[in-house]
């Protein structure tokens, strides 16, 4: 089993702009339980909020990355909180933002007027551009640039006017523009390094990865991928993932512990037949409080003595 594994958001683990399913946030709360779960997206943390946030448990083992992991959020003290950002240079910004107004002014790159939100977004550590707007509906977004023809040719004019960034194809209407050498490869790099995961310990899902896309440049990177095409893919790779973990007996999960949690002390406790422990009418009542603990979901630790013969 991985330590770390990655996700892509849009078009991965939920429609562009759109919330997690219910069945979603299961399998990603579960596979918190057992290994570090990145989501490392375009978007704004706003955006992990409206999609993401609500939907899952808070966890310590769940790491956003915004901006293609320019920026880094960790749930620490009951909060979400900024533990690391690169910055976008406020005068390349500019001249980026000017580069895409021309963009849109002119008839050939068939921008639509009349954006459903802004065309131009600065998110502190990138831009993005959304020939539709940003918050166009996904039905509309599909049908305007299907196989990326239109966002390759404004992808190429951006890097030759301005070779200081890096550019991606995104979602659907989006392209992600950063500063040169940064992506989403750069974003993982960093934060398997801070903290200290190994590449051959974490895998990526994602559903572009495919040159040009803004998943791609962490395969190019050597990182193990597995591409997805669409949300429903990515609930069968959970699935594969948490069932290699139950069949495999010798896997031991590292525990998760909760903040604030009870701890219970008791020397003996009645789980299963063949745990190495002594369990009479004390290990009954301990194990049905264990039990309990985990049926009400309650931040509960239970710490006892494991016998080496019986």
């Amino acid at each position: 089993m991985y330590k770390l594994v990655a996700f892509d958001l849009d078009g991965t683990l939920c429609e562009s702009k759109q919330p997690i399913t219910a069945e979603m946030a299961v399998l990603l709360n579960d596979l918190a339980k057992i290994a570090k779960v990145v989501v490392i997206s375009g978007g704004s943390f706003p955006r992990f909020e409206d999609q993401l946030l609500r939907s899952l448990k808070p966890s310590p083992n769940i790491i956003l990355l915004p901006g293609e992991g320019s920026g880094c959020y960790e749930y620490q003290n009951k909060k979400w909180v900024m533990t690391d950002r690169h910055p976008f240079p406020n005068v390349l910004k500019k001249k980026v933002i000017k580069v895409l107004n021309e963009i849109i002014a002119k008839p050939e790159y068939e921008v639509p007027p009349y954006p459903v939100g802004e065309y131009i977004e600065d998110r502190d550590t990138e831009i993005v551009f959304s020939a539709l707007g940003q918050e166009a509906l996904p039905p509309e977004k599909e049908k305007w640039d299907p196989d990326k023809t239109r966002r390759m040719r404004i992808k190429a004019v951006l890097e030759k006017e301005i070779p200081e960034v890096t550019t991606a194809v995104a979602g659907t209407t989006s392209i992600d523009i950063l500063p040169k050498g940064f992506d989403k490869a750069a974003g993982l790099e960093i934060l398997l390094k801070r903290l200290g995961i190994k590449e051959e310990d974490a895998v990526f899902v994602g559903d572009a990865i495919v040159p040009g896309g803004n998943d791609y440049s962490v395969f190019a990177a050597g990182m193990k991928s597995i591409p997805v095409f669409g949300p429903g893919e990515t609930v069968e790779a959970i699935h594969k993932m948490l069932q290699e973990v139950n069949t495999t007996p010798e896997f031991h999960a590292v525990p998760q512990f909760p903040e604030n949690p009870v701890v219970y002390f008791c020397a003996e406790y009645a789980f299963e037949p063949n745990s190495l422990m002594y369990a009479g009418g004390l290990g009954i009542l301990a194990g049905d409080y264990v039990l309990q603990a985990a049926d009400l979901d309650k931040p509960f630790i239970a710490v006892g003595l494991h016998y080496g013969k019986v």
